[in-house]
């Protein structure tokens, strides 16, 4: 009994690498999660109270609307920008039929309401 069963961990060690090379060929296929882009637009947001955010959008100039990802780079943009326009710098995804944007780093505001 000991016999098969030293047989089979010596297979199973052998084909290891076999799966991890596939598996990084692979990955070096994979095109990043998401675009990189920068975007000017006019900053909007939806709250339950002061600092609880349940959405935060950039709508561009060219009318595109933005979901920006609520984590703590968006709550800046909300919490600095809500009403006025700003370029922000970030990576794109489309799920479904909506865009969304994580904030990577936040451009000069313009001046004046927009």
């Amino acid at each position: 009994m000991t016999k098969p069963l030293s047989l089979m961990l010596t297979l199973a060690l052998l084909s290891t690498p076999l799966f991890v090379g596939q598996a990084q060929a692979a990955d070096k296929g994979k095109k990043p999660d998401g675009d990189k882009i920068s975007v000017m637009g006019k900053v909007s947001t939806t709250k339950t109270d002061v600092d609880n955010y349940t959405s935060i959008k950039l709508t561009a100039q060219d009318g595109k609307v933005y979901n920006i990802t609520i984590d703590d780079k968006g709550k800046d943009v909300a919490k600095q920008y809500e009403g006025i326009s700003v370029l922000v710098n970030g990576t794109t995804k489309k799920t479904g039929d909506e865009l969304w944007l994580t904030v990577a780093s936040i451009g000069e505001k313009k001046k004046g309401k927009n």
